[in-house]
Formats: C-alpha cells, structure tokens, sequence
C-alpha cells in the first residue's frame, strides 16, 4: 500500500521563460519519480542546494547526485556523434532506458526526439530547409506554443510549465510505447529472417 506521507521530491529548475529543453527534462523526471513530486523554478541557491533533482540550473553536472546542467564553462559533454548535451539529454542519458526497459528502445527515443531538442538548446542547426521561408516545426512546438505571447502578460508561466510538463509526460509514455512496439516488430522480422536462412 502506498504511503500517502511520502516525502514528495523536490525538482528545481530556473524560472522565467522555459524552453523545450528544460520541459522535457521535467517531464522525464516526473515520470522517473511518480505522483510525489514538487516541481520549483528558483534562482534561490538555498532551494537549488535541497533539490532532489535539479535541472537546466546550477552550473552542475553530475547524474550521481541527480545534477543535470550544460550551462558551466565547457557545457556537459557530448554525444560520440558529436552533439552536445543539454538537460533533457543528460536526464534522458540517466533514466532513459529505465524508463524504456531497453537501451534499444531508450536510443530509438533518443535519436527521434531528445538529440533534435538538445541540438536546438545548444544552438546547433541539424538540417537546412530546402524551400526558402518553409521550415519544420519541431513535435516540441506543440507545447511550446502555450508559452504566453507579449499579449498575455497576466498569466502564470510557472502554472503553465507545470500543467505542460504533464502533458509532455503523456507524450513521452506514448513515444515509449510506439518505439517498444516498433522494436519488438523489427525483431520479429529479423527472427523470422534468421530462420527461413537457417532452413536453406
């Protein structure tokens, strides 16, 4: 039976405007630690010091002790292809494939979506248009959108990143079970390919 007085954890971001990058991040630890989380977007080095995750701030990073910034002189590293990490990407480098079940699963998801939102935190421009004026909006655009625009200045952007971390949650599970399902099918021809060969 769950403890309804569970110490809820505490994940830290910085507050303001919220990109993509820092969204995400939130969304794949909300799922990591479930219903009891407390999500805080904070300059307050006093709050950024007790976080049980924090995020996209800090000047730290270092998934041991769930910290997970690309901002520090020389940024957090990079992928082998060469793109650097932002925080989506290193939250997803940690629990990725706990979240998944599979490494296989957990790339697929890597490749598909957090490379192309680490790729546009980090500015990184990973492919060129080829009609002038007519670029492609990223899956990210959908919950970026929510964002207030310089007319909506009376709304809370803190309510709004949390109500869309939920919603990218739902998003991210269902990516999740696309690729299982998408791997699992692959598998299935490559078993069934082996055999008909083994047959010859």
């Amino acid at each position: 039976m769950m403890n309804i007085f569970k110490k809820r954890k505490l994940l830290v971001t910085h507050p303001g405007g919220f990109h993509a990058d820092d969204l995400f991040a939130a969304a794949v630890l909300s799922i990591v630690f479930g219903d009891h989380i407390k999500i805080k977007r904070t300059n307050d080095p006093e709050i950024i010091a007790k976080g049980d995750a924090v995020f996209d701030i800090g000047l730290i990073s270092n998934p041991e002790i769930d910290r997970f910034d690309h901002h520090q002189k020389g940024g957090a590293g990079e992928r082998e292809n060469g793109l650097p990490y932002a925080s989506f990407g290193l939250v997803w480098k940690k629990y990725g494939e706990q979240i998944c079940g599979s490494k296989e699963v957990a790339n697929r998801i890597d490749k598909k979506i957090v490379q192309p939102i680490d790729a546009s935190d980090n500015g990184v421009d990973i492919s060129k248009p080829l009609f002038d004026g007519i670029v492609r909006r990223g899956v990210e655009k959908v919950f970026m959108d929510k964002t207030p625009t310089w007319k909506e200045k009376g709304l809370n952007i803190d309510n709004i990143f949390i109500e869309q971390v939920k919603e990218v949650k739902k998003f991210i599970l269902r990516e999740v079970k696309i690729s299982k399902d998408e791997e699992e099918g692959n598998q299935i021809i490559i078993d069934s390919y082996n055999k008909s060969q083994a047959k010859r």
